[in-house]
């Protein structure tokens, strides 16, 4: 990494947090010509590389692939059943995250951005002091400053941290252990909660799910959502909504929690050997740091406006700490944002067409919004999903008029036909019914939902 002459350089941004969003600023500012300095506490990547996108990708695909193993043995196509090792199913998920890593170490060198590993402290809009491992520290001056300091888990109301009772930033515990649990509940039933509740019962674990609402993702689409939840019901996965935990208590080798059901106003006592609290996660900054310096925030995160500016003008808040979305890809997006605003290019942070996906099995995805006139195309009827011999699921395109304004996905590789359909949106969908998909694909169930999205408006219009 580049030697850094502290005392003699100015700056254009230092930013406070190697994540995603944090470590993207800092090679967008270089690319533009500017001075950046990227300082990380831990290690480059943030959660997303070390805890959550990277590792807990390559757990669902390994489990997926045990997935298929199993169900293909059914058939008689594999004579045996292949055992799992989970501390060496861990091992592949570490190994993950260290390339990603230094793919963005190298990343970060070839741009001339300086890094330095300690813990930042804001000293005034100009200035930052880094405190090294060595215990020494250095001021750093600069032009303007990127907060990327990303979240943590939030954890449940007088409820301490175990070996029983973690949250998704120490699932290393689970694989970890000489005896792997036969029973997880999960508290919560976000992205996280639920992309954990599908590995784990693919791995032979006994789920239960306690979820405070009334139902699980309510953002999304009905039918996205009811078949997702006949999916966890049909692998026997527990759903228990519209709950509340009272009380957990660690008892010898158990975990005894106490749930209210919010609509009968009774409570039940749930065992279980490991309790994972995924009740979401909350902007990691140190209130009384920015209170000094006199930034706004809420407990969500910090105040930004489009350009990703905060109240004061040369500090910028990016990723999960300003409180908007937390995703990978938001947080990279914002990144380049904040960069073009730095370097005197405008730039607008649009979040009208963000893809959101879940790793679940199956996988869901979406995009832009939902109307009511729609097409529908079952994987059931793809050649591509009876190939590959997973037909569950199905594409939703929805209109406004002739235009394409968002899709739902449910369904295996969700996450990546997402993709396909976001540069649709916007478009006249007797243009797009026009194109050519390749075949047999996944895609071309969008083509197919857009066909009958169109016949739905025309059925509609002949009444």
């Amino acid at each position: 990494m580049n030697q850094l002459k502290i005392n003699e350089t100015e700056f254009d941004a230092v930013i406070i947090g190697g994540g995603p969003a944090g470590y993207n600023a800092a090679i967008h500012i270089a690319e533009l010509g500017g001075k950046a300095c990227l300082i990380e506490k831990e290690t480059l990547g943030g959660v997303c590389a070390k805890l959550g996108c990277i590792p807990t990708k390559t757990l669902l695909a390994k489990a997926a692939l045990f997935e298929t193993v199993q169900e293909e043995a059914k058939k008689g196509i594999f004579l045996t059943i292949p055992l799992v090792d989970t501390f060496s199913l861990w091992k592949s998920a570490e190994e993950a995250a260290q390339k990603v890593q230094q793919g963005v170490s190298f990343l970060l060198s070839k741009q001339g951005v300086s890094l330095l590993l300690g813990k930042a402290v804001i000293k005034s809009i100009s200035e930052v002091i880094v405190h090294f491992k060595n215990n020494e520290s250095e001021i750093i001056k600069t032009k303007n400053i990127i907060i990327a300091t990303g979240s943590r888990p939030r954890l449940l109301p007088g409820t301490c941290l175990s070996s029983q009772v973690i949250t998704s930033d120490q699932i290393s515990q689970i694989f970890k252990r000489k005896v792997f649990p036969r029973s997880i509940v999960i508290v919560g039933a976000g992205y996280i909660g639920l992309e954990y509740a599908s590995l784990f019962n693919t791995l032979g674990v006994n789920i239960t799910i306690i979820e405070n609402l009334p139902s699980l993702l309510p953002q999304e689409d009905q039918e996205v959502r009811s078949f997702l939840i006949k999916s966890l019901t049909k692998k026997n996965i527990k759903l228990l909504c519209n709950r509340e935990v009272l009380l957990v208590e660690e008892k010898e080798s158990k975990v005894k929690i106490n749930v209210k059901n919010l609509q009968s106003g009774c409570s039940e006592n749930i065992e279980t050997e490991i309790l994972l609290v995924a009740i979401g996660r909350e902007a990691n900054f140190e209130a009384e740091e920015l209170q000094k310096i006199g930034l706004s925030f809420s407990r969500q995160g910090i105040f930004t406006d489009k350009h990703m500016r905060t109240n004061l003008s040369s500090i910028y808040a990016i990723g999960d700490v300003a409180g908007k979305y937390q995703l990978a890809h938001i947080a990279t997006w914002e990144g380049l944002i904040a960069a073009k605003n730095i370097m005197g290019q405008r730039g607008v942070m649009d979040y009208s067409k963000v893809p959101k996906c879940i790793f679940t099995y199956p996988e869901i995805a979406s995009v832009g919004v939902q109307t009511k006139l729609q097409g529908k195309a079952f994987f059931l009827a793809n050649g591509k999903a009876i190939a590959s011999g997973n037909i569950n699921g199905f594409v939703k395109v929805y209109l406004e008029e002739n235009r394409i304004v968002g899709a739902s996905i449910i369904g295996n590789h969700a996450s990546e036909l997402i993709g396909v359909a976001i540069p649709l949106l916007g478009k006249d969908a007797l243009e797009v019914k026009e194109f050519i998909f390749p075949h047999p694909t996944l895609s071309e169930a969008i083509l197919e939902a857009v066909h009958n999205a169109l016949e739905q408006r025309t059925k509609i219009h002949s009444q």
